[in-house]
């Protein structure tokens, strides 16, 4: 049967690993996550089927709440940066604008979906966001 680990390297960031039986590593992450959450969405795409680990549930409780004021400040970030868009006069104050709109939306979108995937991970113990 394979075991599945999830832990943090050197630099504080969550990978995971799957080992066979004689313990040779048949998958590992690709990337490193900065919230196990992300490692665990990770690993479920690859087969991690388990029921997530009463750990890995308290650490996505605890990522919900800074992930939610995250997504709250992308969102307030991104209305600030519409209104000025819509006020802008000028078309060069308007191309800086449109460009920091186009962050301000990136930013948003990336709080929206690491917010999903913590939500639903934490909900349902193991269910991955997609779209």
């Amino acid at each position: 049967m394979d075991a599945w680990e999830f832990f943090q390297n050197s630099n504080g960031l969550w990978r995971w690993r799957c080992t066979s039986a004689d313990g040779n590593v048949v998958l590992n992450s690709a990337e490193a996550h900065p919230l196990l959450v992300q490692a665990v969405a990770e690993a479920i795409t690859h087969g991690f089927v388990e029921e997530v680990s009463r750990e890995a549930q308290q650490v996505a409780a605890t990522d919900l709440d800074a992930l939610k004021l995250n997504y709250s400040c992308a969102y307030s970030a991104y209305e600030s940066r519409l209104a000025a868009l819509s006020q802008a006069s000028s078309s060069a104050a308007s191309n800086g604008l449109r460009e920091d709109f186009a962050r301000a939306i990136h930013a948003l979108e990336c709080a929206r979906r690491k917010y999903r995937e913590a939500l639903l991970l934490t909900a349902f113990g193991g269910a991955s966001a997609e779209g």
